[in-house]
């Protein structure tokens, strides 16, 4: 699977002192990748986007009404998070800006131990 090469490449340069974001979306394998990340200082924020999914759902012709509905359920169906923004409510800025304060307070990561356990 490409996608185990792309996890290991992400957990070489975290353990090597790279810092890093990954963008991503896992509706399965979850549990593998955080056993990966469980033994580094890594976090699992949780995007809360479900009124910008059906917003940009109601606009596509090709997709049937409560698709994204699924879809956010099953992303989110490990229902661990160090912390949860909601792109609903606040701007990309202001949740950054969030995200940025949450990881200065340095609080130990707790999301992946949970899920791989």
């Amino acid at each position: 699977r490409v996608s185990d090469y792309f996890e290991r490449t992400l957990v070489s340069l975290a353990e090597t002192g790279h810092n890093v974001i990954v963008d991503a979306i896992y509706m399965e394998g979850l549990q593998d990748w955080a056993r990966l990340l469980c033994p580094l200082k890594a976090y699992l924020i949780g995007l809360d986007v479900i009124a910008i999914l059906q917003q940009r759902e109601e606009g596509r012709a090709d997709r049937e009404a409560g698709t994204a509905e699924i879809q956010y359920e099953k992303a989110h169906a490990y229902g661990h998070y160090d912390l949860t923004v909601d792109t609903g409510i606040s701007d990309p800025g202001e949740c950054a800006a969030a995200i940025r304060e949450f990881l200065n307070r340095d609080i130990p990561p707790r999301a992946f131990g949970a899920i791989s356990a």
